[in-house]
């Protein structure tokens, strides 16, 4: 079973990072009328985004998290001996993306890199592995980066671009998790094209096949059955009950699956924030993006937060941990993009 809490291991800070070029639903020509449009933002909360500007990746907008991150908590480079790249979007086929950005970021060569191909349960999955290092120790700081670029998304509407950058290290603290996955239902969410199994060819570039399909059916279905029932089975493994968490930090999936998932789950919906409408689905960054959010619009200087992830695979997950105001940056904007001189 993939339960575990780590004792001694903490959260020491969460960057995110977010294209420059910010999209109103009400600026482009979704090809709704009036009244579905409105049914649309009800149903899923969108209102804005921020998209690439078609030349950016995902590592770019890591990197863009971690400088700064590493920057301003004055943490030794040395001294990171993980990194931990969590995306559906990778720069190359291969080598891994976590491999570049240690060099990139000027890490030493004493650091284990490598990615982990997930979606919106990776940001619980990926503080699992960190934890999970730190407590065998194989590692003592790790740097995992989460997020999504996806080209040509401005017309699919649900889905932003955005990226994250969280250090988790040895300290005081503690961290809870349960992890969970259905490969039965892989075909949820899936693009079937480019790998071994059906390689590009010009047809199916031609058609589109070689887009993401996702049966949003089956995904609402999948959401709202398994994720309650997770925090329940989370609350009775860990001993512990709504009232024990400040905040319930869902994956920002859309409004009506977060609405649906806290209302089953009894949790107070003043307690579950909401950040979808102003950046959309960001994959694996929804989560850390809507704690950098809620921090700017909370008093608190310390919160101890019950997170959920859950999507393609079908895989899912919920983490516990506690954070510090002084551990969240503000959001970067940015148009960076790395000059590979390729």
């Amino acid at each position: 079973m993939a339960f575990c809490v780590f004792p001694g291991v903490r959260v020491s800070g969460i960057s995110v990072a977010l294209p420059a070029k910010k999209v109103s639903l009400d600026d482009i020509d979704t090809g709704m009328d009036e009244r579905a449009l409105k049914r649309f933002k009800k149903s899923t909360g969108i209102q804005d985004r921020y998209l690439s500007n078609g030349k950016q990746t995902t590592s770019d907008l890591c990197f863009a998290a971690a400088d700064k991150l590493l920057t301003s908590f004055d943490v030794d480079r040395e001294a990171v001996d993980t990194v931990l790249f969590i995306s559906q979007n990778p720069d190359y086929l291969r080598p891994s993306t976590a491999i570049i950005l240690q060099k990139r970021l000027g890490l030493s060569k004493d650091c284990m890199a490598f990615d982990i191909n997930l979606g919106c349960s990776g940001y619980v999955y990926g503080i699992y592995h960190a934890a999970s290092l730190i407590v065998s120790k194989a590692a003592t700081k790790v740097l995992l980066l989460a997020g999504d670029v996806n080209y040509d998304i401005e017309h699919e509407y649900l889905f932003g671009d955005g990226a994250s950058a969280t250090l988790i290290e040895a300290g005081e603290g503690n961290i809870s998790g349960l992890l969970r996955s259905d490969g039965s239902g892989y075909k949820a969410i899936y693009t079937p094209y480019g790998g071994q199994r059906y390689p590009l060819t010009k047809d199916n570039i031609d058609s589109g096949d070689n887009k993401p399909r996702m049966n949003g059916t089956d995904v609402f279905q999948f959401s709202i059955t398994e994720v309650p029932q997770l925090l329940d089975d989370f609350f009775s493994k860990t001993g512990t009950s709504i009232s024990d968490y400040d905040y319930f930090v869902l994956h920002q999936a859309n409004k009506m699956i977060i609405d649906t998932i806290a209302r089953k789950a009894g949790l107070p919906a003043d307690r579950v924030p909401i950040s979808i409408d102003k950046y959309g689905n960001v994959s694996s960054a929804s989560i850390p993006i809507a704690i950098a959010d809620l921090f700017a619009n909370i008093e608190e200087d310390h919160v101890k937060l019950l997170t959920s992830g859950f999507g393609v695979g079908l895989s899912w997950g919920a983490l516990s941990f506690d954070l510090d105001r002084e551990c969240v940056l503000e959001p970067v904007f940015t148009d960076y993009v790395w000059d590979e001189k390729f």
